[in-house]
């Protein structure tokens, strides 16, 4: 999937006016997540407020990095083998990408046009495959260290 210099250019300046806003966004975020699919809540043992904070800092590296995806990708992909040991499948993160854009665009409706949303949904999806491949590496040692530990 290939992403424009432009619609990196829209994802980095509406990402400096998400993140003004990202407590209120990513507390919207795990509050709709968490109605939707009440069973992800087990999978969330730290404080919602740090939560937030980390998925916040992720979702900013990466749009910071976009202009060399490379340098962020050894970072998604080991984010993407820890998500595994949570119990997050590849099929998770296409039922979280809608709620992440609604609390984008609850917050900020104006910024938030379908031209930026079009930007972000690929931004998203360069994400959650770079995540998703790093699962499937099979010279994993963590990978290896879950499945034997019956975490998978």
């Amino acid at each position: 999937m290939e992403i424009t210099e432009h619609q990196i250019k829209l994802v980095q300046s509406t990402w400096e006016k998400v993140v003004p806003k990202s407590f209120e966004i990513s507390q919207k975020f795990y509050g709709k997540l968490f109605e939707k699919y009440p069973n992800y809540k087990q999978m969330f043992k730290t404080d919602m407020r740090e939560q937030g904070k980390k998925l916040m800092q992720m979702i900013g590296t990466t749009v910071l990095g976009l202009t060399n995806i490379g340098r962020v990708t050894p970072t998604l992909k080991e984010s993407g083998i820890r998500h595994v040991g949570y119990g997050v499948t590849d099929d998770d993160y296409n039922k979280l990408k809608p709620i992440l854009f609604w609390s984008f665009k609850d917050s900020l409706p104006d910024v938030f046009t379908d031209e930026v949303i079009d930007a972000w949904n690929i931004t998203y999806d360069i994400i959650s495959n770079i995540m998703i491949e790093g699962t499937k590496k099979e010279e994993s040692i963590f990978m290896r260290v879950l499945k034997k530990t019956k975490f998978w």
